[in-house]
């Protein structure tokens, strides 16, 4: 593929790219579609791999994303923008890949986007290929980011901090069992401390001022006991931070 030849905005990484892809129902297989965290940027390019330009989508004005069926029968991204529909087709014929192409687009406009980068994606579909268990393997994804976020919360700071690393470590190995998780946060927390970022800098001081369930803390603890099982979190971490979700 022919060299970029238009600038990113600022902060806008990628996380996402495919090559050989039509637009629209006529045409060859000759561009290329690239998702950041700010947009969907359909690279234009001629039968002689030459850039003829490109059009750039916001994510802010994407309302959904999703997998349809072609004229011809067979299967194409969807891109529904108001008033505004644009189709995309792989040459591949990947149904896997276009399903994995929607989940990364309609990721970015979720709060929890930033735990996800291009690696995350490629394991996904790699392992999607693989396993022929995307759904599951995006539900147990989800599952876990939804079971850090309560669990770093309740014991180590910012689920930002350890929740993407976890759920890479959890799709690599492909254990979804309890210990499974277990081990990935494990994982996730060592390569955080080989960065040089203690555990207990991320303990927040207070658990925050509003109140919580009785049914809550319960889960806060459960979390933090696991925490403390698995050995991401000392004994006195792991009494401090109980008694500041039961005083909550």
């Amino acid at each position: 593929m022919a060299r970029q030849k238009y600038a990113m905005h600022p902060g806008e990484k990628i996380v996402y790219k495919t090559s050989c892809v039509r637009h629209g129902v006529w045409g060859g297989y000759t561009d290329a579609l690239i998702v950041t965290n700010q947009s969907v940027i359909w690279e234009k390019y001629g039968v002689l791999n030459q850039f003829r330009g490109f059009e750039r989508f916001d994510a802010s004005h994407i309302h959904q994303v999703i997998v349809g069926k072609a004229s011809n029968g067979g299967k194409q991204l969807e891109l529904y923008m108001g008033e505004r529909i644009e189709t995309f087709t792989l040459q591949s014929a990947d149904e896997t890949e276009l399903n994995v192409l929607a989940i990364a687009i309609n990721d970015q406009s979720n709060p929890g986007a930033a735990v996800h980068d291009m690696n995350y994606y490629q394991n996904l579909l790699s392992e999607a290929k693989a396993s022929g268990r995307l759904p599951t393997l995006r539900k147990k994804a989800r599952h876990i980011q939804e079971t850090l976020g309560v669990a770093m919360g309740a014991a180590l700071g910012s689920a930002l901090d350890i929740a993407g690393d976890a759920t890479k470590n959890l799709l690599d190995s492909g254990d979804f069992r309890v210990t499974g998780v277990i081990n990935a946060v494990v994982k996730a927390a060592g390569q955080k401390k080989a960065e040089g970022t203690a555990v207990e800098d991320k303990v927040p001081k207070a658990i925050g001022s509003e109140k919580i369930s009785v049914k809550e803390q319960m889960e806060m603890l459960q979390n933090l006991k696991e925490l403390l099982d698995a050995g991401v979190v000392t004994q006195e971490e792991f009494q401090q931070k109980k008694r500041e979700i039961l005083g909550s």
